[in-house]
């Protein structure tokens, strides 16, 4: 697992649509873990995926992390790989609750020093089947 400290990053409860194709939908949000009992919280890209058609669809894409130093996933990686189905009318999200959660990756660790500066999600190579 590789991990990324920097300042403070804004999370939220709220959901941002990153990108639509074919009746998938993908959002995106920053949010904060509590995840080592007595250590600062660490801070997730959570993705939540929305099906709008009446069939169970098959997808694959790379969960892209862009920072101001470099990008984590530009270049085809399986750990940002993601591919699973998803029932027709339907959504998948990522929360606290899963560690290693397939639609979830770590942004930051404010228990490390340095560390590279979050800049934004992205979704690459979305493929819809």
């Amino acid at each position: 697992m590789q991990s990324f400290s920097q300042g403070k990053l804004k999370t939220s409860q709220d959901w941002s649509l990153l990108k639509e194709q074919n009746g998938i939908k993908i959002f995106s949000r920053l949010s904060e873990c509590d995840m080592i009992e007595g250590q600062k919280k660490l801070v997730y890209s959570f993705l939540k995926i929305e099906n709008t058609t009446n069939q169970a669809l098959s997808i694959s894409f790379d969960h892209v992390l862009a920072f101001k130093e470099g990008c984590d996933g530009c270049v085809p990686n399986p750990e940002c790989a993601v591919v699973l189905s998803i029932p027709g009318n339907s959504s998948l999200e990522a929360d606290c609750n899963i560690n290693g959660h397939i639609l979830s990756r770590i942004v930051a660790n404010p228990n490390l020093l340095g560390g590279w500066s979050f800049e934004k999600t992205l979704i690459k190579n979305l493929q819809i089947k």
